[in-house]
């Protein structure tokens, strides 16, 4: 437990359809408009600090979830749902943390969420792992912009054994 752990206080999305300035193509699919997720964390420190973060990344079915079942509408609301109800999950989380060690603990919660939200939307097909990964990343992008602020520090300083109880070997193995 160190003082620079974070109890998280929010987690909102929101969401814009964003129009591309020139087509991307991936794959064989041109990408002419996609939705873009931003969200923003609010964190609090064990002596009080908060602050709220940052993060944000387009959903992208295209090259994550390149479905010929599922079409790409369907997709894309779903992604907003997983994002919205990680949001929820995360923002229920109880205690204080380290953003890396909070993540890690949630990791099964993911593909809950993923399952629930397919069941829910009745999808012919099930989302890939790589998918909900996409849609949920502005969250943990967030947090970890939220927790370097709140402890007044760059976001890769929060790395280090100061702010972490262990190094990044117990969740990666040994080198």
């Amino acid at each position: 437990m160190l003082q620079s752990d974070v109890r998280v206080l929010e987690v909102e999305p929101s969401f814009l359809d964003a129009k591309a300035r020139t087509p991307l193509k991936f794959g064989s699919v041109i990408v002419e408009e996609s939705t873009f997720l931003h969200v923003r964390a609010r964190v609090e420190t064990r002596s009080g600090q908060v602050a709220d973060g940052w993060g944000a990344i387009f959903l992208s079915d295209m090259w994550g979830w390149p479905s010929q079942v599922v079409p790409h509408e369907q997709r894309d609301n779903a992604m907003r749902a997983v994002a919205t109800d990680f949001c929820s999950v995360v923002a229920d989380v109880p205690g204080c943390h380290h953003p890396i060690d909070l993540w890690m603990n949630l990791e099964e919660d993911l593909g809950h969420t993923i399952r629930d939200v397919g069941a829910r939307m009745d999808l012919a097909e099930d989302m890939p792992r790589l998918c909900g990964l996409n849609a949920v990343s502005s969250i943990d992008a967030a947090l970890h912009d939220a927790f370097a602020l709140a402890n007044d520090i760059g976001v890769y300083d929060g790395y280090s054994g100061e702010f972490m109880p262990r190094d990044l070997s117990a969740h990666l193995g040994p080198a």
